[in-house]
């Protein structure tokens, strides 16, 4: 499920990867929007392209240390657009719980937790982390 990066992105990535100074930004992002000022800082225009290439690239690294029961699920909420939504409008564990249970993917806030903190140990910016503290499961 791995796709190489583009170039533009993979510069970026690489450049990010050699500055502590940025990364410590990174860690304070509350928006995707914000990476991509970053990289203009640092020199990169992202195009909107790029952009989804970077958050998808975060995304397939997050989804292929996860629980690979959970993937399905994950690809689910990913890829069918109501899905996405209502996955965008949890705001509590107990709603994402309750979502995966309704979808056919039962899971305990343990299980929740872990997910978390595996995007939470994520090098760099992605935007899984940004939901997993918008749940309250964790800061970066």
């Amino acid at each position: 499920m791995s796709q190489p990066l583009n170039p533009t992105v993979s510069a970026f990535s690489q450049a990010l990867e050699r500055s502590p100074q940025h990364l410590e930004r990174l860690r304070s992002f509350t928006s995707p929007l914000e990476v991509v000022t970053l990289a203009q800082d640092m020199g990169f225009e992202l195009s909107p392209g790029d952009t989804k290439d970077l958050f998808q690239q975060a995304y397939l690294q997050w989804w292929s240390r996860i629980d690979p029961q959970f993937q399905p699920l994950f690809d689910t909420l990913r890829t069918d657009p109501a899905l996405n939504h209502r996955h965008r409008d949890c705001k509590t564990p107990a709603d994402v719980l309750a979502l995966a249970a309704e979808l056919g993917y039962p899971m305990t806030l343990a299980e929740l937790q872990t997910l978390a903190a595996v995007a939470l140990a994520q090098p760099g910016f992605s935007c899984e982390k940004l939901w997993f503290q918008s749940l309250g499961l964790g800061t970066v």
